[in-house]
């Protein structure tokens, strides 16, 4: 059985967990990730990566170590479509076959307005981004849902 996980986030890197720990003694299950990007932001501290209390390096992880000694493989491609007719999952470089699908890719980051949001987010500026994200942080009016927001740094 071939099972596909497509994004690389908390999500998709949960649901690998999970089934690589149900399955593991089923040697007939192959585990495959796929996700656009080779490493997991760990988003909630992006807030303190903006105030100089963590370093940018301390909040990715490449996915290759966290891979380490475990059975699933990745590739790393961006999905275009699913043909869920014929159990396909289309991409930039190619296609898999898939018997189970897990869709986990996330979600959008909004922009809540701030101009210049689009130019300042970067895959290789994580920096900008924290910064441009504590400003959002810090306009933001104060609400319970935005206290909430604040404390857990889940949404920027």
């Amino acid at each position: 059985m071939r099972i596909v996980v497509l994004g690389g986030g908390f999500a998709g890197m949960e649901a690998v967990r999970v089934l690589e720990r149900r399955l593991h003694d089923r040697s007939d299950v192959e585990i495959l990730l796929i996700s656009d990007r080779n490493y997991l932001l760990f988003t909630p501290l992006l807030p303190q990566v903006a105030s100089s209390m963590v370093e940018p390096r301390h909040i990715v992880q490449p996915l290759r170590d966290i891979r380490g000694s475990r059975r699933f493989r990745f590739r790393r491609d961006t999905v275009t479509d699913i043909d869920f007719a014929s159990r396909r999952v289309l991409m930039v470089e190619g296609t898999e076959a898939y018997d189970r699908l897990v869709i986990a890719m996330g979600s959008v980051v909004p922009s809540f307005g701030v101009p210049g949001w689009r130019s300042t987010r970067s895959a290789t500026s994580g920096s900008r981004t924290a910064s441009c994200c504590a400003t959002i942080f810090s306009t933001r009016p104060s609400t319970p849902t935005t206290k909430r927001t604040r404390r857990h740094g889940a949404k920027c």
